[in-house]
């Protein structure tokens, strides 16, 4: 019966619909909606007459141009609408519900499928007004199915690029993807879109700050037709980064506070992320490690020096590494105040004649660097302050004037400041002027075939300010080759003949005199040998017989020699004997050592070429050795030979001594042997 009824009414509806194309309608606008596959969709119907007196008797629905209606709501037989008869076809029987409450009244449609987009006509029909059309036009939007994001859940380096994308797939039409970090999106970053069919793909270059570990990165995919329809993939960012250290006293010191004799604690603050696997501690840029008896004791971040001196004073720092680097902390520069300790390198001697006012100069290190000075006098007689010194500072200047011998000694220098007396005082000695002391130990320090170079140790200066004379001679004292003036008692003599044997005079002077002259012996190197034809020389063979009669002869020309030498040696040292010790017959002669404790420069051949000429210095009433004024080679080149003690010692022997220098080939050194004659 139902089924008859349904049929019956379709019947009539298609007359109806037939009829109301020939008398006319009333149209309303064409709407436009979007309905989300899966989602519901409201499709809206103006069902409000025209008049007052007016009421809608039915309701009816078709789909793109269809003349049967899928969906009807039949109030013709009296009552109100909403108390009408709802029908719908077997399609949408249970999806579709038209509510007249909604202002518009609407046909609900559930759960969108693809098949549902289309137009759809509503139909209104009132008692006494025209009939009303109007059209929805619904398509059909699908959602991202998948959202997905490569390179995820992985740990970030600060500072370093990385790259990311995010893929989503199954939306239509083209959706917008967006990177979120936190609730703020990034836009100072390359972000590129590719789309290819239902597959969307965004590109993200990212450098990442330590700052933002803890923050959620995420990869946004939405369309804006759609409210709250955004799909959203992120993870919370672990980002690594090179260790950060802060170096600091701890708590409760102070900078202005540390003094001698303080422990002081050093705190290294460390922000690292992986963590770091030890602390380095650095001093002056030196390592620094436990040591307990030096007062150093490291401590995981803390760094402990205990009863600090002068010397722990400078800078430090904390280093630590992970898998990203190392880092290094800022450099605390630890002060340490102490008491004043004398400052080194000063003058300590100074010298003084009677009568005449000498300033000696104190200086002292000390911090803080306000300090009180304090002298006295230690003299052969006794000891008293002494009230004559000025102050600045950390420098004091004390006047002594000596009128007798007892006014000659020692002066002590103290100073104090806040954290204590000086413990060890300055000491400076006051003696009488005169002419400084004779050089020693002198070295030949480099030698070549123009030139060599002579480093000597100073001796007393006298108590004034000296310098320092070296001259080169011929080896007969005739020719003057070289004449150097220095502050410091090193020489260095060029543009000398190459191959040549040199006297060389060192002494000092300053404003009283000069000391006792030094005299040795030296040479310049020879020059390079060439050998012509020296491929063919070294080819040729020798037979056996003839190197050994080359041998033999060899051998007896090296007799004959040491046997001419040995002669010609004994007679000057009888000729020149009485000679010499009229020359050398001074008061105050004294035996010198000279020594060559340098080695010349190795492979140049050469013979040692420094050798002691005089056994005893030349008196100072000799005059300084000038061009014009030659010392007899007498003098010096034959006393090292024939000394008057060597003579005493072996005269009863019956034989002489001579010293003959033996070179080592190709060492560069040599020795003096002695032969008896």
């Amino acid at each position: 019966m139902e089924i008859l009824n349904f049929h019956s009414l379709f019947i009539w509806l298609i007359f109806w619909n037939s009829a109301w194309r020939i008398q006319g309608q009333n149209s309303e606008p064409l709407v436009s909606l979007q309905g989300v596959l899966g989602r519901n969709v409201n499709l809206p119907c103006n069902i409000t007459p025209p008049g007052v007196d007016d009421d809608v008797t039915l309701v009816l629905w078709y789909r793109d141009g269809f003349s049967t209606p899928f969906y009807s709501l039949d109030a013709r037989r009296g009552g109100l609408l909403g108390e009408g008869r709802h029908s719908s076809s077997d399609n949408y029987a249970t999806r579709t519900y038209f509510s007249t409450v909604s202002k518009p009244a609407v046909l609900q449609l559930e759960s969108v499928t693809l098949k549902d987009k289309g137009i759809y006509t509503c139909r209104v029909d009132f008692k006494k007004a025209r009939t009303r059309h109007s059209e929805v036009s619904l398509s059909v939007i699908i959602r991202p199915i998948i959202v997905e994001i490569d390179g995820a859940d992985h740990p970030l380096s600060a500072n370093k690029v990385a790259h990311l994308q995010c893929r989503t797939a199954g939306a239509r039409p083209n959706v917008t993807i967006t990177w979120w970090l936190g609730s703020k999106r990034i836009k100072t970053t390359t972000v590129r879109t590719t789309d290819s069919s239902s597959m969307s793909v965004s590109r993200l270059s990212f450098k990442p700050s330590k700052e933002d570990t803890g923050k959620y990165l995420s990869c946004r995919v939405e369309n804006p037709s759609i409210q709250n329809g955004a799909l959203e993939r992120g993870w919370t960012l672990n980002v690594y980064h090179k260790p950060k250290l802060t170096l600091r006293l701890g708590s409760k010191l102070r900078h202005f506070r540390l003094q001698e004799g303080n422990d002081v604690y050093l705190e290294c603050d460390v922000v690292a992320n992986p963590w770091i696997t030890e602390i380095r501690w650095k001093f002056e840029g030196l390592d620094l490690h436990t040591n307990t008896s030096a007062g150093i004791i490291i401590s995981n971040q803390s760094l402990v020096l205990q009863k600090v001196k002068r010397a722990n004073r400078g800078r430090y720092l904390c280093a630590a590494s992970n898998s990203e680097g190392q880092g290094e902390s800022n450099s605390l520069h630890l002060k340490v105040q102490f008491r004043p300790i004398c400052k080194s390198h000063q003058k300590l001697t100074y010298g003084a004649a009677r009568h005449e006012p000498a300033q000696l100069s104190c200086d002292v290190e000390a911090d803080p660097g306000n300090v009180t000075f304090h002298w006295r006098f230690n003299s052969s007689k006794d000891a008293e302050d002494v009230l004559t010194f000025t102050s600045d500072k950390t420098r004091s200047i004390a006047t002594v004037i000596p009128r007798m011998d007892h006014d000659y000694g020692s002066l002590l220098c103290w100073a104090s400041n806040r954290v204590g007396a000086q413990q060890k005082p300055c000491v400076f000695s006051v003696v009488p002027e005169g002419p400084p002391n004779t050089v020693n130990n002198c070295s030949l320090r480099n030698q070549t075939v123009r030139s060599v170079t002579v480093e000597c140790v100073e001796g007393y200066n006298g108590g004034l300010s000296q310098h320092f004379v070296m001259e080169v001679y011929d080896k007969n004292f005739h020719t003057l080759q070289a004449n150097l003036t220095t502050r410091e008692p090193t020489f260095e003599a060029d543009n000398l003949p190459r191959g040549t044997d040199f006297l060389v005079v060192i002494y000092a002077v300053n404003a009283k005199g000069r000391s006792h002259p030094l005299v040795m012996r030296t040479s310049t190197l020879p020059g390079p040998q060439t050998q012509s034809r020296r491929g063919t020389f070294w080819q040729k063979s020798f037979s056996p017989v003839l190197l050994v009669l080359t041998t033999i002869v060899a051998g007896l020309i090296v007799i004959t020699c040491i046997t001419a030498i040995i002669l010609k040696t004994k007679s000057r040292c009888h000729e020149h004997k009485d000679k010499i010790l009229t020359e050398l017959a001074t008061p105050d002669h004294e035996t010198v050592k000279w020594t060559n404790s340098k080695k010349p420069k190795r492979g140049s051949g050469s013979q040692s070429s420094w050798d002691s000429v005089a056994c005893n210095k030349i008196n100072t009433s000799v005059p300084l050795l000038h061009d014009d004024k030659p010392i007899p080679s007498d003098l010096v080149m034959d006393v090292v030979r024939d000394y008057t003690d060597n003579k005493q010692e072996n005269g009863q022997n019956g034989h002489s001594e001579t010293k003959i220098s033996e070179t080592f080939p190709g060492s560069g050194y040599s020795k003096i042997r002695n032969i008896c004659v």
